[in-house]
C-alpha cells in the first residue's frame, strides 16, 4: 500500500485520483513479447491470453511494486511524457479493473456495515461497476429474502458524482412498474451516501447465455428482441431513456426465463421527448453516435443500442468501431440472422437518429 493512502475513506484520493488501496492477491502471469511488440497476459483459469500494448508493462511493474492508483499514474506519465493525467488514469484503471475481475488484484474498500439500515443483512459482494458496488443481502423485514444493496464508489470518478447517479437511478426506478424492470425495495442513506435496495434476480446475464451457446436459434433471439422492445416502450412511455442497453445489464430469470433489466445507472429522464447529455454516455460498443458526441438523445437512441445488442446476440460480439452498416448486415447474414432481425438492425443502426423508427412499437413491426 502506498504511504500516501493513510486514511481509508470513501473519497480517498490524491490529485483527484482514487487512492483506495490495491492488493495483489496472486501473481500476474505476463511477459513482454517482441514479434510484434506486445505484453501477453495469461487469463488465469481460461485457455486464452490477452494482448496489450507494450506500455502496460509500466502499470504491471508498478502494481507488483505495491503502488496505489495515483502512484501508478505518476509512473505511467513519466514513461509516456505526452500523456495527460486523465489519459494515464483511464489506461491504468481499465487494466487494473480487468485484473480485479480475474481475481489477481483486490481494490480494497473502506469498512462496510454488516447490516444496512437495520434491515438488509450483508452476505457477500456481487460485483462492481463504473458507478457502484453491489452486495448480496437478506431482507430481514421480508423473512430473509435475498436482495441487492448498491452504493457508489469512486474508482472511476468523483464519489459525489457517482452518488448522484445512484440517487438518479432510484428516482427512475420509482417511475417504472413493469415485470421486465428490477423491483426497487428501498432507498436510504448511510453516512450521507445513497444506498439503493432492489430485488435479487435469480438468473444469468444475457451475455453469458449467448457465450454459452444456449441462444443459437433465430426464433429465440426474436423473442428476446420483441420482449426488449416492449420493455423499451414502457420506459419511453414513462419518459425514461435506458441509454445503456447491453447484454450484461439484462438478466434471464432461471424459473420464468423472463428478461429483467437489472441496471438503470445510465438512464435519463426525458423532457419534451428528449434528454441532453453533458458528455459521452453509456458503453461505447452499445451506444448511439449522438450519445458518444454529447448531443441530444431520444427514444431512437435506445433503438440504436438495442440493434447493437442484437448484433451481439447473433454473432457473439458487438459492432466494432469503423464497421459500416453494409459490413454489419453482411456479417449477421453470415451468422444466420432472420429476415426480421436484418430489417430491424438495418433500420435502427442508421447513423442519424431521424432516419430510425420513431418508436419501439414501430421497430417491433419490422421484426414480425
Amino acid at each position: 500500500m502506498s504511504a500516501r493512502t493513510e486514511a481509508l475513506a470513501w473519497d480517498a484520493q490524491v490529485d483527484g485520483i482514487c487512492a483506495l488501496p490495491l492488493l495483489l492477491k496472486r501473481p500476474i502471469d505476463w511477459s513482454l513479447e517482441e514479434d510484434p511488440p506486445h505484453v501477453r497476459i495469461h487469463l488465469d483459469g481460461l485457455d486464452r491470453e490477452a494482448r496489450y500494448k507494450p506500455r502496460v508493462r509500466t502499470i504491471l511493474e508498478a502494481l507488483e511494486a505495491g503502488h496505489d492508483l495515483p502512484g501508478i499514474v505518476d509512473r505511467l506519465m513519466a514513461a509516456q511524457p505526452a500523456w495527460s493525467q486523465r489519459r494515464a488514469e483511464r489506461s491504468a484503471r481499465r487494466l487494473i479493473m480487468s485484473l480485479a475481475n480475474q481475481g489477481n488484484v483486490e481494490i480494497k474498500l473502506p469498512p462496510v456495515p454488516e447490516r444496512f439500515n437495520d434491515r438488509f443483512q450483508r452476505k457477500g459482494e456481487l460485483g462492481r461497476g463504473g458507478v457502484g458496488v453491489a452486495w448480496l443481502c437478506e431482507d430481514l423485514d421480508q423473512g430473509r429474502i435475498p436482495c441487492v444493496v448498491k452504493h457508489a464508489w469512486n474508482w472511476s470518478g468523483p464519489l459525489d458524482r457517482r452518488d448522484a447517479s445512484i440517487r438518479s437511478e432510484a428516482a427512475i426506478l420509482e417511475r417504472l412498474d413493469h415485470p421486465g424492470v428490477v423491483e426497487m425495495l428501498d432507498v436510504f442513506e448511510v453516512e450521507g451516501r445513497c444506498h439503493l435496495a432492489r430485488a435479487f434476480v435469480d438468473g444469468a446475464e444475457l451475455a453469458n447465455k449467448v457465450l454459452q451457446g444456449t441462444l443459437t436459434e433465430a426464433h429465440q433471439r426474436e423473442e428476446i428482441l420483441e420482449e426488449t422492445l416492449h420493455l423499451l416502450d414502457h420506459l419511453h412511455a414513462n419518459d425514461v431513456l435506458c441509454l445503456d442497453l447491453k447484454p450484461t445489464n439484462l438478466m434471464v430469470e432461471h424459473e420464468s426465463q423472463r428478461l429483467i433489466l437489472s441496471d438503470l445507472g445510465h438512464a435519463k429522464v426525458m423532457e419534451d421527448g428528449h434528454a441532453k447529455l453533458e458528455g459521452p454516455w453509456g458503453s461505447p460498443a452499445f451506444c448511439a453516435p449522438e450519445a458518444r458526441g454529447s448531443l441530444v438523445v431520444d427514444p431512437r437512441s435506445d433503438l440504436y443500442g438495442l440493434a447493437c445488442m442484437q448484433v451481439f446476440l447473433i454473432r457473439e460480439r458487438a459492432p466494432r468501431s469503423g464497421e459500416t452498416p453494409d459490413e454489419l448486415l453482411a456479417s449477421i447474414q453470415d451468422h444466420g440472422a432472420s429476415e426480421g432481425e436484418q430489417r430491424f438492425i438495418e433500420a435502427c443502426l442508421k447513423p442519424a437518429n431521424e432516419e430510425r423508427p420513431e418508436s419501439a412499437l414501430d421497430a417491433l413491426d419490422l421484426v414480425r
